[in-house]
C-alpha cells in the first residue's frame, strides 16, 4: 500500500503523514476484511510520487490536492515454476 501527499508542508511532515496513511489502509485491510498482514507492506512515499499536480483546477472539476490524498496499492506475485 502506497500513501501519498501532496507537496504542501515540511517534507518530513509529508512523509509521517503519507506513511501514517498507508499503514491504516494496511490495518483496515487486515482487521475489517481478514487479508494476511503478510501479504500487505505499508510505504509512505509522501510528495515524492504525486498523483496529480497540484495544479489541476478545481473550478475545472479537479483538485491535485484532493487526487494526492487517495492512497494506491501495486501488486507482485512470487511466480514458483516446475
Amino acid at each position: 500500500m502506497v500513501g501519498n501527499t501532496d507537496n504542501v508542508g515540511s517534507f518530513e511532515a509529508n512523509m509521517k503523514l503519507s506513511q501514517g496513511r498507508a499503514e491504516a489502509v494496511v490495518s483496515a485491510l487486515t482487521s475489517r476484511h481478514g487479508i494476511a498482514a503478510a501479504r500487505l507492506r505499508a510505504c509512505g512515499v509522501g510528495p515524492l510520487a504525486p498523483v496529480a499536480p497540484n495544479s489541476i483546477n478545481p473550478c475545472e472539476g479537479g483538485s491535485g490536492q484532493a487526487l494526492s490524498k487517495v492512497e494506491r496499492f501495486t501488486a507482485s506475485a512470487k511466480l514458483g515454476g516446475n
